[in-house]
């Protein structure tokens, strides 16, 4: 009897250390996050290390900053990006698409959010000019909070609009507002030819975490 309990005890321990170590990892980059947002540059350094800020470089700015990973680095390793380079898909504008496939890899694509998650997104721009929305994995950002309707509120940057903090709620992707809030943003460039922008929840890819 005294074996179990202490089997049971260590266990509860272990999942107790794994649930303070990942709350303790999301809080941190969520600060980060919110400390890098505050940056009114086009360019941010983080221990002698210079980020351009892009949607892409910002989250690997965060998660450089927050928890001592490069990202890009890892990709870079594990031959992503040169192979991407090759592809037809991804033409232009890789660096969105290498964290996916990294984290696909590596770490962990999932469906539910939880604060400090990469978040992707598809056909936010048409990256590869062809006048149709077929564009995978173009923009990205970081999960900052989750409220009690499920909305999401993410921060993330652009070429043209900086840095910025934008909502999605999955339950309802085509709804902008709810009770005057904003529960998706309109994220996807709007050209002479595409009509209505979609809103986030109707752009989402999916979550990106590390384990």
């Amino acid at each position: 009897m005294n074996k179990i309990k202490r089997y049971i005890l260590i266990f509860t321990s272990l999942v107790l250390f794994a649930t303070t170590y990942l709350s303790s990892h999301s809080l941190k980059i969520k600060r980060w996050a919110l400390k890098i947002g505050k940056n009114k540059s086009k360019t941010i350094r983080i221990k002698q290390k210079k980020f351009y800020l892009d949607c892409s470089n910002f989250v690997r700015a965060v998660y450089y900053g927050s928890i001592g990973l490069d990202l890009f680095k890892q990709s870079n390793q594990h031959g992503i990006y040169q192979k991407l380079k090759k592809s037809k898909i991804f033409t232009r504008s890789i660096g969105v698409a290498s964290l996916y496939v990294l984290f696909k890899l590596k770490y962990k694509i999932v469906n539910e959010p939880k604060i400090g998650d990469i978040i992707f997104f598809d056909n936010t721009y048409d990256r590869n000019r062809n006048k149709k929305w077929d564009d995978l994995l173009t923009h990205a950002g970081i999960v900052i909070d989750i409220a009690p309707d499920k909305t999401i509120t993410f921060i993330h940057a652009g070429t043209s609009k900086h840095i910025k903090i934008d909502f999605m709620n999955l339950k309802k992707k085509k709804t902008y507002k709810k009770d005057k809030k904003i529960i998706n943003s309109f994220l996807q460039r709007r050209y002479y030819w595409s009509g209505k922008s979609k809103l986030t929840g109707q752009l989402f890819r999916c979550f990106g975490r590390i384990k």
